[in-house]
């Protein structure tokens, strides 16, 4: 989503955490699958970042561009 360069607003964490809710299966950097326990483990930290800087911050100081 932050590289998209069709969106026209940039995400936000709230977009990010709404998207894996949303998504199928996930995968690591690594190519590897995520289990169900990694996504939960992955919406927490998102949570924790809405909590921090609002559901309304800009996720690329969040994210890893790769």
């Amino acid at each position: 989503m932050v590289k998209d360069p069709a969106r026209k607003q940039p995400p936000t964490p709230g977009n990010l955490r709404t998207a894996l809710l949303e998504s199928g299966l996930q995968w690591s950097v690594d190519g590897e699958l995520l289990h169900p326990q990694d996504r939960t483990s992955l919406i927490i930290e998102l949570d924790g970042l809405i909590e921090a800087y609002g559901e309304g911050a800009l996720a690329e100081g969040f994210v890893r561009l790769e």
